[in-house]
C-alpha cells in the first residue's frame, strides 16, 4: 500500500512539472490565495468521444485578486512517452492582454469539451487506450497546484443496443434492436441478443432462457427482439456477449409525467424529488448517477432536471 502511494505521489509530481515546462506558464500575484478545482463530466471515454472538462478558479482569500492573462485562461494537459499534449494544441487565440479581479470567495468557471487527440507536427492523432492522468491549469501561473482526474480511453463498441422508447405502458411490447456499426461482420452464438433486469436490485425478469443460435449481423445490419411488459417498474437492457450494451427504460401504468415521474409509480411525489435530489451533481459513471433521474438526457443531473420534477409536482392521473 505504501509505494503505491508513494508511486502515485511521484507520478502526480512528474505530471505537474512536465505540463509546467510544456506549457511555459507564467506567475500570477496571490497564488497562494487562489484554488484551481476540476470536474469531468465522463471518466470512460470512446476514442474519438469528447469530455467535458470544468475548470473553476476560486478566491479563497480576503482580499480582491486582479489577474492579467492572454487567453486561454485555462488548459488542460496529459502527458505519454510521446510528449505532453494539451487541449489548447493548434488553437489560434486572439493575442491581448485582458485583466479581470476575483473578490473574496468569487470563483470563475469554464467548460472545455476536448477528444484528447494530440496536436503533434500539425496533425491530431487519436488517443491511446487507457488510463490518461489530465491536468487542469492557468497557463498564466506555474505556481497553482493542478488537479488531476483519471479518465480511461477505450474502443468504440462495435454494436449498439436500443429500445424503440424510453417509456412504456404496462403490458405494452418493448422492442429492442441490435445494429453493428462496425465496419466488420459480427458473429453470435445465442438468443436473444439481451436481457432485461430490473433496476437498480439486478434481478432477471427475461428471457426464460438463451437459446444456442448461430447469427451474425453485417456493418450496418440490424435485428430485434420483443417482450412483453407484466409489471411497472425500472428496468436495464444488456447485451448477453460481453460488448456491454446498456440501455435503461421504465414501464409504468399511466401516460402521466413521463419523464419526471422518476419511479414509475404514475404520481410526482416527495420520493421523486427527492430521488433527483440525491442524484444531483453527478453525471454518467458517477457513483450517485441514476439515469431516470436525467429528465433532459445530457447525462448529467442538474437544476434544469430538478426544476422539470418540481413543476409536475403533485400530478397524478
Amino acid at each position: 500500500m505504501f509505494k503505491r502511494v508513494v508511486f502515485g505521489a511521484t507520478l502526480a509530481l512528474f505530471l505537474i512539472a512536465m505540463l509546467a515546462l510544456a506549457f511555459n506558464a507564467h506567475p500570477v500575484k496571490a497564488q497562494d490565495d487562489l484554488l484551481l478545482e476540476m470536474e469531468v463530466d465522463k471518466t470512460v471515454i470512446t476514442v474519438g468521444e469528447s469530455i467535458g472538462i470544468t475548470l473553476t478558479l476560486i478566491n479563497v482569500g480576503t482580499d480582491n485578486i486582479t489577474i492579467t492573462y492572454g487567453p486561454p485562461f485555462f488548459d488542460v494537459g496529459y502527458c505519454t512517452f510521446e510528449g505532453c499534449f494539451g487541449w489548447s494544441d493548434g488553437k489560434y487565440f486572439i493575442q491581448i492582454v485582458l485583466e479581470f479581479t476575483l473578490k473574496p470567495g468569487e470563483n470563475y468557471s469554464e467548460t472545455l469539451q476536448w477528444d484528447l487527440y494530440q496536436y503533434r507536427d500539425g496533425k491530431y492523432y487519436p488517443p491511446r487506450l487507457g488510463t490518461c492522468y489530465l491536468m487542469g491549469f492557468c497557463p498564466f501561473s506555474k505556481t497553482l497546484i493542478p488537479p488531476y482526474v483519471m479518465v480511461r480511453v477505450v474502443e468504440p463498441k462495435p454494436l449498439v443496443l436500443q429500445p424503440d422508447k424510453d417509456i412504456y405502458l404496462l403490458d405494452e411490447a418493448v422492442n429492442f434492436t441490435l445494429t453493428n456499426i462496425s465496419n466488420e461482420t459480427i458473429h453470435f452464438g445465442g438468443w436473444p441478443f439481451c436481457e432485461v433486469y430490473i433496476w437498480p436490485s439486478g434481478e432477471l425478469v427475461a428471457p426464460e432462457a438463451i437459446v444456442y443460435l448461430a447469427w451474425s449481423l453485417d456493418p450496418g445490419q440490424s435485428e430485434s427482439w420483443t417482450w412483453n411488459s407484466t409489471e411497472t417498474g425500472l428496468y436495464v437492457a444488456k447485451d448477453i456477449y460481453g460488448y456491454d450494451c446498456t440501455e435503461f427504460f421504465k414501464i409504468r401504468s399511466t401516460t402521466v409525467s413521463a419523464t419526471s415521474d422518476i419511479n414509475g409509480d404514475g404520481k410526482v411525489d416527495i420520493e421523486d424529488i427527492c430521488t433527483v435530489a440525491y442524484a444531483f451533481g453527478s453525471y454518467l459513471g458517477h457513483s450517485r448517477w441514476n439515469p431516470f433521474t436525467d429528465t433532459n438526457r445530457d447525462y448529467t443531473i442538474n437544476i434544469l432536471d430538478i426544476s422539470r420534477v418540481a413543476k409536475d409536482y403533485g400530478k397524478t392521473v
